[in-house]
């Protein structure tokens, strides 16, 4: 059904596969829909207002957060008491000082000194300008004697490739023993290193609005909101000028966040797609020509957003999410959504709409497959975003590299020192310490892998009992584990150091149950240092 036509002949019509998809789903989904009319009875406001007291009440929540020295959660109640400030409201002053503290207590000095600024700015009350000034002069002393928190994932640990510039030039593609492409060491890579560093193809923030730029999804920064809604905070000049946003603002689809977001993801994706081409036929000749291509071929660079689009066509899908009814309502949302923008009237036109139809229909097939949703509580989707690299990863049970998502990036990073000529391998799930038996079970009910693992671990080869006798013995590893509660940034950085000493020290062994221990350790240590969860007593 996807991308078939009506006809052998050159210029025939796409099937309309909503019409032979739908059946009675149409009538229960979308009760009022008349089909062939444009659609817009579901795309309503479910975005509360600006409201000074919800504004003041979060500011509130924030100081009593601030009062346990929970850094984090206080500076996101702060940033949604700006969501919800008036744009000319005395609020907005009171929130970026209060948020400015935050910054300090984190060692952020210079977004410190930048919510300082803001909330001058904004009106902070002259009579306690004293205490900001005071702030401002303990920032550049800390700035003075060099103590700022590290870069950690924000930027590749070497020279970047010359034509894959996401990636490190330390690695390579190469064919593995299964004849398809994996990345390899050029080199020794140590420890704790990012050899990729991978842009978000498309993003969007389903939940807890006042903790991620709305737009490429940047967080812990001097986020700004959006004067019309509640729901976009920007985290510079760039994001807080995205056209996009005039559609989304103070608009959702549904009060389902999880499907508001997949909906609204497909929506800004196809719009960010329909920009980059001057008129339809443009874009049509040019999906058309890359679906032709073979898949499996390296693209020839990832320079510039049409070889980077053209990528993203050709990851892999899930044929069988198609026949779903979560996959027919994301997709004809989207679909009709965008069919109600100015932006998509020379899409009117019935060639032109049928082309959009499998078009949206595809990428919700390669968004399913390859994005990325952070999960909170619950059902709950914080965010999404795609990647293009991980499927070069190949995976293992015995992995050297981790992954993690920050920013919009998808920030992959040495575990384990890796040799070189080594295959640079991923674990997709989280097993790493459940036992074989359960690992194989995961993995073959995994839709995206299905498959099983041949890794020295899941051959049994992996537990040399006289390696594991001299880990386990060795008063370093049980040291490393003792306390989970840091009292600071640099208590933190500590065992991290303490952690790839231990891991460096032992590369030449197996990969035992203990190194698996440890390396679960170590990669929630970075995400600690990367995201900066509750973690500060």
């Amino acid at each position: 059904m996807l991308w078939y036509k009506e006809t052998d002949h050159p210029d025939a019509l796409y099937v309309d596969a909503f019409a032979m998809m739908a059946g009675d789903w149409l009538k229960e989904v979308f009760p009022h829909y008349k089909y062939n009319r444009s659609f817009c009875d579901y795309f309503v406001d479910y975005i509360p207002s600006k409201n000074e007291e919800k504004s003041i009440k979060f500011r509130e929540e924030g100081n009593a957060l601030f009062t346990q020295l929970d850094w984090y959660a206080a500076m996101e109640k702060y940033n949604e008491s700006l969501c919800y400030a008036r744009y000319d409201s005395k609020n907005l002053g009171l929130a970026y000082a209060n948020r400015s503290a935050c910054f300090y207590q984190l060692e952020m000095y210079e977004e410190c000194l930048a919510d300082i600024e803001m909330a001058i700015k904004s009106g902070y009350p002259e009579n306690f300008h004293w205490k900001l000034k005071n702030r401002k002069i303990d920032c550049q002393k800390m700035m003075i004697k060099g103590i700022q928190r590290d870069d950690f994932g924000t930027k590749l640990s070497f020279e970047c490739d010359p034509i894959f510039p996401c990636m490190a030039n330390v690695i390579r593609f190469g064919r593995d023993e299964t004849g398809t492409y994996a990345l390899y060491a050029n080199e020794h890579i140590d420890i704790g290193k990012t050899i990729v560093l991978e842009k978000a193809v498309s993003t969007y923030v389903c939940d807890r609005f006042g903790l991620r730029c709305f737009v490429c999804l940047k967080t812990q920064c001097n986020l700004r909101p959006c004067p019309m809604c509640t729901a976009a905070m920007f985290c510079s000049d760039e994001c807080y000028d995205y056209w996009g946003h005039f559609f989304e603002c103070r608009h959702t689809y549904s009060k389902d966040k999880k499907l508001n977001g997949t909906v609204m993801f497909e929506v800004r994706l196809i719009m960010q797609v329909v920009a980059m081409f001057k008129k339809p036929s443009e874009l049509i000749g040019f999906v058309e020509t890359t679906l032709r291509e073979d898949p499996e071929e390296l693209p020839d660079h990832l320079m510039d957003t049409k070889s980077i689009y053209r990528a993203y066509l050709k990851q892999p899908i899930l044929p069988s999410y198609l026949n779903t009814q979560e996959f027919f309502i994301s997709a004809f949302a989207a679909f009709s959504t965008v069919l109600t923008y100015a932006q998509f009237k020379s899409y009117q036109k019935e060639k032109n709409r049928r082309f959009l139809m499998h078009l949206i229909m595809h990428h919700c097939l390669v968004s399913h497959r390859n994005a990325a949703r952070k999960i909170v509580s619950g059902d709950s989707e914080l965010c999404m975003s795609t990647s293009l690299m991980m499927k070069y990863f190949k995976h293992s049970c015995a992995p050297n590299v981790s992954m993690i998502d920050l920013n919009g990036h998808a920030v992959f990073y040495t575990h384990r020192p890796v040799k070189r000529g080594e295959k640079l391998e991923i674990s997709i799930l989280n097993i790493l310490m459940e036992p074989t038996s359960t690992r194989r079970r995961m993995l073959l009910e995994n839709p995206v892998y299905g498959g099983i693992c041949n890794c020295i671990r899941c051959q049994g080869l992996g537990n040399n009992m006289q390696d594991i006798f001299e880990i386990i013995t060795d008063r370093n590893f049980g040291e490393l584990f003792q306390g989970t509660v840091f009292r600071d940034r640099k208590h933190l950085m500590m065992v991290i150091e303490r952690c790839e000493s231990f891991l460096t020290k032992n590369q030449n062994r197996a990969f035992s149950e203990p190194i698996a221990q440890l390396i679960t350790y170590y990669t929630e240590l970075c995400n600690i240092r990367a995201l900066g969860p509750k973690f500060y007593i």
